[in-house]
Formats: structure tokens, C-alpha cells, sequence
């Protein structure tokens, strides 16, 4: 069984995160715990091993056509939401914690954890498809 998370990232790094992953390389000090500092989980779906998609790209750009579909209210409603929209509070945009948008764009993050082995791998949605990050050891789930 695969465990995709897709996390959106926060507002307080959207303008970086949204200019691609150079860009956001080379603006801040991406260490281990970036990723869970700077991105909340919006979904969480189990996909059996053998899918329709064959590969890891294939499961992004899957999701990234369907959360290019969605309402809010469907997002928010989805399995695995714990985001805080920025429009639900009083927060300012430079505030950790929040996001600000409900289609899945450049500067978000699918993880796909393989449950049987408990390899772990990192895609952020790029100017031109998902790159694999997972080398970067920007995750947690590095080693």
C-alpha cells in the first residue's frame, strides 16, 4: 500500500515556493524540517501498489488534475485536511501555519510512503512536472 500526502505550502514561503524549486533553494535554508514547518497537510489518500498510474510521477500528476478540480469546501473535507486557510482567521500572510490556496500549484509537495518497505519519496511540484526531491533531505523522513 502507498500513502500519498499532498501538502500545500504555507503562506509565509508561497511567493519562494511558487518561482520553482531553484528559487526556493536558493532563498532559504532548507534543512531536514523544512518541509513540516513550512507545509500543511491538505490530503492523505492509500493507493494500492499496483495502480493505474505506474509510477510516482504518474500518482502527482494524477493529483495534481483532481486538485485542480476542487472546491474548497471539498478540500477541506478531504482525508488527512489539517491546514488553516488564511481567509478563516485574522492571521497576515507572513504567518506560519496557513494556506492560502485550494488548487495544487508549483511549490507543493505529494510524499509517497511505500508502507511495506517505509521508503519514503519527496515531489515538489515544479515549473515543468513534479522533481524528485528526496535526496535533498529536506524532509523528515530523510536519513
Amino acid at each position: 500500500m502507498l500513502k500519498v500526502t499532498v501538502k500545500y505550502q504555507n503562506t509565509n514561503i508561497a511567493r519562494d515556493a511558487m518561482m520553482g524549486w531553484d528559487w526556493l533553494n536558493d532563498k532559504w535554508n532548507l534543512d531536514r524540517h523544512f518541509i513540516e514547518n513550512n507545509y500543511s497537510n491538505v490530503v492523505v489518500h492509500n493507493i494500492p501498489e499496483s495502480h493505474l498510474w505506474e509510477t510516482n510521477q504518474g500518482i502527482c500528476e494524477q493529483l495534481f488534475h483532481k486538485y485542480n478540480h476542487i472546491t474548497t469546501d471539498e478540500l477541506k473535507n478531504s482525508k488527512g485536511f489539517d491546514a488553516k486557510y488564511l481567509q478563516d482567521s485574522d492571521a497576515d500572510y507572513d504567518d506560519k501555519g496557513y494556506v492560502g490556496h485550494t488548487s495544487m500549484s508549483m511549490g507543493d509537495i505529494v510524499t509517497v510512503l511505500d508502507t511495506i518497505s517505509a521508503e519514503t519519496k519527496v515531489y515538489f511540484c515544479d515549473r515543468f512536472g513534479f522533481r524528485d526531491i528526496t535526496n535533498e533531505h529536506i524532509h523528515y523522513y530523510s536519513v
